[in-house]
């Protein structure tokens, strides 16, 4: 291992010399000079990782953080069992205080070098990190919560085009702390979406005034120049980007840089990029897919089709590896024109919205509409953009999906309501849209997936239970109350087993539970009658069993 904690790593006898003569210097205090023979030691044998680590670990103690990364990473390219040069750019970014590419880098270490000599260093450091004294943003934690929530909620206005009230939670965000900048990039935004380029550009340098190489501000900037070809503006917030080292960031704000290089058409900048954040985590769906499209627009075929193979090992059954995977094949049998690929995360049919409209259009046959139902590619491309598409896509899809009547398309809303990834407001107008149809979550076939399978082990009567209590909940509650009512009543069963003799009392019982438990008293609609002594009985074993007393 090279020069750390006194360290070094003798390298071959063609640069014995200055080898030595860095160890002189080195000794005696002079980096500088130290610094020099390490180099030269370079030039003679360049192909040496360890003559870049020597290298690299000097520039580190001279405080040239961001440097010394730049050949780290060189190195991990070149000699990827180089596996200290992870331990000690994580070691860098903590000097730079960029904490989310300390942890990244460490774990990367601790995942190819489990023995490592530093493991017991870099562990301690990334417990350190979950700790509340490391909060690198110094601000209140509920305060950056209340404003990433505000942040949230007009991203999710936005999405659905109301723009207004959008501007409304981003100038609310804006008035808890002046000084943090997102909701002034996303107000900036919600400006440009609403066509006032001219405001969106002014909230933009009142980003840069507070952050003049926030990321986000710079690369937006560049946007709404190319938009009002402004060339003299354009160039010069595209120099200050260019001044940036992306490897002092973290891989969201390395992901939007790249795009924004790639719409400039600088398709190998980004390319660099997107490279260095999928070496760093190679499960990064965003920027393996990004990677694929600089390198389908380099004219890069084969190496872009396997980054589309990659995305599918990534998250299987995605909407976007077979067909752009598809389409390069058509284009090298010359039965398509090569056209460079936008940098857009884009469901491959031409307009989702589009079919939606098709679909749900009365004039249409049932064979056309059998058609549909019958693609295997359409249903992929709605699954995905159910999950993961614009909020403004959720609802339409939502109400197409369950209009198809088609089991699959039911199952597939069925899942999205239980996915807790998904903004609440959307799972629970999927679960009310289900009910408005006659679908009903009493039907075993819709209880969530883990509870689906235990209640085989059910006796008949505890599944009635759970029954009957969803029959009574849904229709004048959310989905958040039949949820609870499958979580709670299969942790009791689970722990209890119960003999249920009267299948009325304990439902009556499982709905009073669950509704003490998730509305308040005032919210609690007429006709459940929870105050009959049978039922008071059994609410209070439910209790007991759940928490434990």
């Amino acid at each position: 291992m090279a020069k750390k904690n006194g360290h070094i790593i003798p390298i071959s006898k063609g640069v014995d010399f200055y080898f030595a003569m860095a160890n002189k210097s080195y000794l005696k205090n002079d980096i500088h000079k130290a610094l020099e023979y390490y180099k030269r030691a370079v030039n003679i044998e360049p192909d040496n990782s360890v003559n870049h680590f020597n290298v690299a670990s000097l520039l580190a103690e001279m405080g040239k953080y961001a440097e010394s990364n730049t050949i780290y990473r060189k190195i991990v390219k070149t000699d990827p069992d180089m596996f200290d040069c992870w331990f000690f750019m994580g070691l860098n970014y903590g000097q730079l205080n960029n904490f989310k590419m300390v942890k990244k880098c460490l774990q990367k270490y601790l995942e190819l070098c489990p023995e490592g000599e530093h493991y017991e260093q870099a562990t301690d450091i990334i417990t350190a990190l979950k700790n509340s004294e490391y909060d690198w943003e110094a601000r209140d934690a509920k305060e950056v919560q209340k404003i990433q929530d505000l942040c949230t909620k007009g991203i999710e206005l936005v999405e659905k085009g109301e723009y207004a009230l959008a501007e409304e939670v981003f100038l609310e965000a804006m008035n808890i702390n002046t000084k943090v900048t997102a909701p002034i990039n996303n107000l900036a935004l919600t400006y440009y979406y609403q066509g006032e380029i001219q405001e969106a550009i002014k909230k933009s340098k009142e980003v840069l005034s507070i952050d003049d190489s926030n990321i986000h501000a710079l690369c937006n900037l560049v946007g709404f120049y190319q938009e009002i070809q402004d060339e003299i503006s354009l160039r010069h917030t595209t120099r200050k980007l260019e001044s940036i080292n992306f490897e002092t960031l973290n891989e969201d704000d390395d992901i939007k840089l790249a795009i924004t290089y790639g719409n400039l058409g600088k398709d190998s900048l980004a390319y660099n990029i997107l490279l260095q954040t999928t070496q760093l985590d190679n499960r990064n769906f965003k920027a393996t897919y990004f990677l694929a499209i600089s390198l389908f627009n380099k004219k890069k075929l084969l190496e872009s089709k396997n980054k589309w193979a990659r995305l599918e090992e990534i998250e299987p059954g995605n909407p976007f590896s077979q067909y752009y995977i598809s389409l390069i094949e058509k284009i090298v049998t010359k039965e398509k024109e090569f056209e460079r690929l936008p940098y857009q995360i884009k469901v491959p049919y031409n307009s989702l919205l589009d079919i939606i409209k098709s679909i749900s259009d009365s004039d249409l046959s049932n064979e056309e509409i059998e058609k549909y139902k019958d693609d295997k590619g359409l249903f992929s491309s709605m699954v995905w953009a159910l999950h993961k598409g614009d909020t403004s896509l959720k609802e339409p899809l939502v109400d197409l999906m369950i209009s198809l009547n088609n089991g699959k398309y039911i199952g597939a809303v069925v899942d999205f309501c239980y996915d807790l990834r998904q903004a609440y407001s959307s799972r629970n107008y999927a679960y009310k849209k289900l009910v408005e149809g006659n679908y009903s979550f009493s039907v075993e076939e819709f209880w969530k997936g883990e509870i689906f399978i235990n209640q085989q082990d059910w006796t008949q009567n505890q599944r009635l239970v759970l029954t009957k209590a969803i029959e009574k909940i849904e229709g004048q509650y959310e989905l958040t109350q039949v949820y609870s009512a499958q979580i709670l009543w299969n942790d009791y069963v689970k722990k209890e087993s119960p003999i249920i003799k009267s299948v009325d009392t304990w439902s009556d019982a499982l709905v009073g539970f669950v509704l003490r438990e998730t509305v308040s008293d005032a919210d609690i609609e007429a006709g459940f009658n929870m105050s009959t002594k049978g039922v008071k009985e059994k609410i209070n074993k439910i209790s007991k069993v759940i928490y434990n007393f």
